[in-house]
């Protein structure tokens, strides 16, 4: 009877199996790691590292006070959908803005919400920004983010809503807090105490139209 056939002239050792092994597993996390490359992020993600990084870096800056607040609100105005927020803050007071008044409004809002980023400034501070999720949430994205700093991660989430290949910020989430909602809370909890008198809701924005809070 003919000896029976040798599977491989070349038999592998025990070294080389753990080495292939090896390499498996690590190419495997490499493929699960994979969304946070930058070359896989979605168009609401790259927005939203975008405008991270500029706000990292103005938080890490030098600038104090009214300069970082002009600063913050220039940037704003850039990337984030500032009317939208403005019209949500109102609540189930939106319809009753006076025509007259929505433009004054508007610039007293993006001032207030510029002094927001002032007060949470060491918030944003770190070393970059890390794309951890994201999630559909009716007609935006949430997009859920850590800010590296040093030995710690600052949980940010944002809500970002897109027309085409257009996005926008509509909230941030800081501290557990969408900044959106608590601004809404506080607006239409000052207009109901006064009737609806929008006057009085432009003449507390206004005390904040510089704001620019040290703690």
């Amino acid at each position: 009877m003919r000896p029976a056939r040798r599977a491989s002239s070349f038999p592998i050792s025990r070294r080389q199996i753990l080495n292939f092994a090896a390499t498996t597993v690590f190419a495997g996390f490499l493929t699960l790691t994979a969304p946070e490359n930058a070359n896989a992020l979605s168009g609401p993600e790259r927005h939203v590292t975008k405008i991270a990084n500029s706000v990292i870096r103005l938080a890490n800056s030098n600038y104090r006070g009214k300069t970082l607040h002009r600063k913050f609100e220039r940037l704003l105005s850039t990337h984030a959908n500032m009317n939208a927020v403005a019209r949500f803050s109102l609540g189930r007071y939106r319809r009753q803005l006076p025509a007259k008044l929505k433009s004054r409004y508007n610039r007293l809002i993006k001032a207030y919400i510029a002094g927001l980023f002032v007060y949470y400034a060491n918030d944003f501070k770190g070393r970059g920004l890390t794309i951890r999720s994201s999630r559909k949430s009716g007609k935006s994205v949430i997009i859920d983010s850590r800010i590296k700093g040093s030995g710690t991660s600052k949980k940010i989430l944002w809500r970002v809503y897109s027309k085409g290949r257009r996005h926008r910020v509509t909230d941030v989430n800081i501290r557990g807090v969408w900044l959106s909602i608590q601004m809404r809370q506080k607006l239409t909890q000052l207009l109901k105490r006064n009737n609806g008198d929008f006057n009085k809701l432009l003449a507390f924005l206004a005390k904040y139209k510089n704001w620019v809070p040290q703690s």
